[in-house]
C-alpha cells in the first residue's frame, strides 16, 4: 500500500502502524490496512474479525533459462624424473672444534594422474516474487453485518476507522488497534511494496 501518494494529495487516509504510536492523534481517523482474518465473533449483537496485518515484499530468486549444456572432459598425464645430489658440508664451533661431512643422495620413480569428468551449466535469471509476511500488528475490525465473503486466513484490503486501542492486559503483550470496518476489497496480486 502507498499510502504516501494518497496523503500527497492530502487525502487523510493512514496507516496502522502510524496510528498505533500515536492512537490519541489518530482517533477517529480513517487507515487502510492489508491483512487476513483468524477468527469472526460475534460480539453485544455485531461481528468482530481479529485481523491480523499483513505485507509484502520482494524476494529475488535465480531461474533456469534455456536448456542445459553437459562438458565432458578426460585426460591423463604421466610424469617420470631422477634426482641426484651429492656434497659436503664443513663447520666449526666457537670452542673451535671442527665438523665435516659428505654424503650423496639418488632418487628415481614416476607417477601416473588420470581424471574423467562432466561439467553441467545454464543461463539463469534473476526473478522477483511476492512474499507475504505478517507484521504483527493485530486490530478488532467491527463489521456492520457479517459477509460470508469474507473468508478467513486470506488477504483483504481494509477501510476503517481507528477507534484507539485496547491495551494489553500483560505489559510484555502489544495493543491491539480497534476499527470500525466500513469496506473491503481484494487486494492486487501484484502490489510489491
Amino acid at each position: 500500500m502507498r499510502t504516501a501518494l494518497v496523503q500527497k494529495s492530502r487525502v487523510p487516509l493512514f496507516t496502522l502502524a502510524a496510528a498505533l504510536r500515536q492512537p490519541e492523534v489518530y482517533r477517529g481517523r480513517w487507515v487502510l490496512v492489508r491483512g487476513a482474518l483468524s477468527e469472526i465473533r460475534q460480539e453485544g449483537g455485531k461481528p468482530s474479525a481479529m485481523v491480523r496485518e499483513t505485507s509484502l515484499r520482494g524476494t529475488a530468486r535465480e531461474v533456469q533459462v534455456g536448456n542445459i549444456a553437459r562438458v565432458d572432459r578426460s585426460g591423463s598425464s604421466t610424469v617420470r624424473g631422477d634426482v641426484q645430489a651429492s656434497g659436503r658440508y664443513n663447520a666449526s664451533t666457537s670452542s673451535g672444534a671442527k665438523y665435516s661431512s659428505s654424503g650423496s643422495y639418488s632418487a628415481s620413480g614416476s607417477s601416473q594422474y588420470s581424471s574423467s569428468g562432466r561439467t553441467d551449466y545454464s543461463n539463469v535469471k534473476q526473478r522477483f516474487d511476492n512474499e507475504r509476511v505478517e507484521t504483527g500488528r493485530l486490530a478488532v475490525g467491527r463489521l456492520a453485518q457479517a459477509d460470508p465473503f469474507l473468508e478467513p486466513e486470506k488477504d483483504f484490503l481494509f477501510l476503517a476507522r481507528f477507534d484507539g486501542v485496547n491495551p494489553a492486559r500483560d505489559p510484555q503483550q502489544q495493543a491491539v488497534a480497534v476499527l470500525s470496518i466500513a469496506g473491503y476489497y481484494q487486494p492486487s496480486a501484484f502490489l510489491v511494496q
